[in-house]
């Protein structure tokens, strides 16, 4: 926990049994494992693709008549003048609706990038889910290989994290390489619970999980 206020992290416990899991969902201030997946999907993520807004004019439809002659020439002439300047009106007003979305939308992806959760682990991720087994318990080799993939994508997060602010890898390039490292990170979360539903020993054990939050 010291660690995790040091270095400006968001400490989780999280109870990775199909419990723990099910748990916490609907509930507005979320804890456990509830609180990591709500962080992952307030993500923008580099594969995410933006839904453009549809233009807010709208356009007169032009009525069908008759070609004029005479002293109709004068009047049609003003009203197909006047359909022309409302229908320029009503594009402009939509170009601007437009534009102020788009910028709306721009600041908001950017502020969600700056505060992107980048996930690491404390190194005692394997070694407190060892330590909760009772003695004399056979070693899983699945979960031991799933902790090892865990441990190595939380590093590789917290690689990232300081490749960024070192300026070594553009934002664009962060943003991609964090959005691969939680993607697998979920997956491997995925694999645990179903670990967890065949094995009853296993899903009784608890994993300190942190993550900066946004």
């Amino acid at each position: 926990i010291m660690w995790c206020l040091d270095h400006g992290y968001e400490y989780v416990e999280a109870n990775l049994s199909a419990e723990g899991q099910a748990k916490g969902h609907d509930d507005r201030d979320k804890e456990g494992f509830a609180r990591i997946i709500e962080a992952i999907q307030g993500t923008v993520w580099a594969s995410a693709v933006m839904r453009k807004t549809r233009k807010a004019s709208t356009m007169h439809a032009s009525t069908t008549t008759a070609a004029p002659s005479g002293e109709n020439t004068a009047q049609s002439n003003q009203d197909q003048h006047h359909q022309q300047q409302q229908q320029e009106k009503n594009q402009g007003q939509g170009q601007q609706a437009e534009e102020k979305e788009e910028k709306k939308t721009a600041k908001s992806e950017e502020a969600s990038s700056q505060a992107d959760a980048k996930m690491v682990a404390p190194p005692t991720v394997k070694q407190s889910f060892n330590e909760s087994k009772t003695e004399g318990e056979d070693e899983d080799e699945d979960s031991e290989k799933l902790f090892d993939q865990m441990d190595r994508l939380l590093q590789e997060a917290s690689q990232i994290r300081d490749a960024s602010r070192a300026g070594a890898i553009s934002d664009d390039e962060r943003r991609e390489r964090a959005g691969d490292a939680a993607m697998s990170l979920m997956n491997l979360m995925n694999q645990l619970g179903m670990d967890d539903d065949d094995d009853a020993d296993v899903s009784d054990s608890d994993d300190d999980n942190s993550l900066q939050g946004s």
